[in-house]
């Protein structure tokens, strides 16, 4: 497979590049690019908080794709990060990430229960709450009718 990638890679840098020239330029500016990244990588290798100047130094863009659902507010997006001298950083992690259409449908599934399940665990505990509001109310209305039933057996033991 891998054999077949470069071949393609190949023939893609060939029908750019038409002469050994094109070519060397090429291969030299993207080896420039590489080495300014991989200093820019060393200046930052003992940093302990993340600032807004050194993700500036390390993205170019960063590129977020419409939803796939509209109007959810759950939704599956995807999102590309491009570096400053590298571009769009992408390996076998990145691509074994990408889900297919049934993946994404089962990512939809599991958005759409966990809803459901935090409207249940809200119904639950509101309905809880009430029920304990309730039985206190009903507790003092049995209390209420209990010394009214008392008051009325003993008006009625004193005639």
């Amino acid at each position: 497979m891998q054999s077949e990638h470069k071949n393609v890679q190949r023939g893609l840098e060939r029908s750019y590049l038409t002469s050994p020239l094109d070519y060397n330029s090429f291969y030299f500016r993207v080896v420039k690019r590489a080495k300014k990244f991989i200093k820019l990588v060393e200046s930052y290798c003992d940093f302990t908080d993340l600032t807004p100047t050194a993700i500036n130094e390390f993205i170019s863009k960063i590129v977020v794709h419409e939803r796939d659902v509209k109007r959810a507010k759950y939704a599956v997006q995807r999102v590309e990060v491009y570096f400053n001298y590298i571009g769009k950083f992408e390996n076998e992690v990145t691509e074994l990430t990408e889900p297919t259409e049934q993946e994404r449908e089962r990512m939809r599934e599991e958005i759409e229960n966990a809803k459901l399940e935090k409207q249940r665990a809200y119904h639950r505990a509101y309905s809880k709450e009430y029920r304990a509001k309730n039985l206190e109310k009903h507790r003092e209305y049995d209390r209420m009718k209990a010394r009214e039933y008392r008051a009325r057996k003993k008006e009625q033991a004193a005639i």
